[in-house]
């Protein structure tokens, strides 16, 4: 039990860190454009599933802080677990809105790859990626 609850923490927070995909184009890196992704987000949606079928945990609140390569997470009310934190380094490769990533986490060791979607027009910014086997799609608006 306690593994698990450590891989829904784990998931949760790569995922968080890496919703923030909004930056300024930095130098180009073969797939993309290095994207900056520096800036203070709230979470305003988590889900979880398996295979992409996604089920929304209800009441899950989290901010969100990057600088050019680092940052800083934590969640709240996640059921059975509470609150948690994370910290580490990421790159996100790709465009303004939309890319790649990958998060390592100085905090639990773990690393996670996925990819970003961002509304140029309404600031929302939607991760989708897979962490210890569990799907997470998060999403976040920059305070």
């Amino acid at each position: 039990m306690r593994l698990a609850r450590r891989g829904f923490a784990f998931a949760a927070l790569a995922a968080l860190m890496l919703v923030s995909a909004c930056g300024d184009d930095n130098d180009d890196n073969g797939g993309g454009t290095a994207q900056d992704l520096s800036g203070t987000y709230d979470v305003v949606k988590f889900e979880q599933g398996t295979a992409g079928n996604f089920t929304e945990i209800p009441g899950v609140t989290g901010i969100l802080v990057l600088t050019t390569t680092t940052y800083s997470a934590t969640l709240g009310n996640i059921p059975v677990i509470g609150s948690i934190a994370d910290e580490g380094t990421y790159s996100a490769i790709g465009t303004e809105t939309s890319g790649t990533f990958t998060q390592n986490s100085t905090t639990s060791g773990t690393q996670a790859t996925g990819t970003y979607t961002r509304n140029t027009t309404t600031g929302e910014l939607v991760l989708q990626t897979t962490v210890n086997g569990v799907d997470q799609r998060v999403t976040v608006v920059e305070d």
